[in-house]
């Protein structure tokens, strides 16, 4: 944070303002924000820095991050990133029939794209899916990126799952 402080660059200020979210720290990345709007409030990197403060803040912000990344997409194509950032944002807007839409979409123009899988994962859970369909999306995730922190996480969880069931 000390490195990224001294920068005046919209990319370190992302950074920040990136880092200040995963911090929990919404009232500091708000004020980051506002720096970036200054420099440039039209710049991609403010507009989805936007978006993460939004998407942080919640509620009736929610609807805002929904339509930047919708400007982003008619701007500059659907990517899998900006398709995935969308569907997020309709997760939390309890709208999963939409946001399955999105991931589904997201997953024809790259059907290796973690992020998507491990939301197709939580969307089937809401939409009350098969076990099976979830088992598939997982399997998939488990072969192309191992290493995902959610795979991790969950075969951590069935470690110790198993452990506690054998005792």
């Amino acid at each position: 944070m000390r490195i990224l402080a001294k920068s005046d660059s919209l990319e370190a200020r992302s950074a920040t303002v990136f880092t200040l979210l995963q911090m929990d720290r919404v009232d500091l990345a708000v004020k980051e924000l506002k720096k970036m709007n200054e420099i440039d409030e039209d710049a991609t990197l403010t507009q989805l820095a936007l978006a993460w403060v939004n998407i942080a803040v919640g509620k009736d912000k929610l609807k805002d991050a929904y339509y930047i990344y919708q400007e982003m997409m008619d701007k500059y194509g659907q990517s899998p990133q900006l398709l995935v950032a969308q569907s997020a944002v309709l997760i939390l807007q309890g709208k999963y029939k939409d946001a399955e839409a999105l991931l589904h979409e997201a997953q024809l123009r790259d059907a290796n794209n973690s992020e998507a899988l491990v939301n197709l994962v939580a969307v089937s859970q809401f939409l009350g899916k098969d076990y099976e369909v979830m088992k598939r999306y997982i399997a998939q995730l488990r072969d192309i990126d191992a290493k995902h922190p959610w795979v991790l996480d969950l075969e951590a969880k069935e470690a110790l799952f198993e452990e506690l069931a054998s005792a």
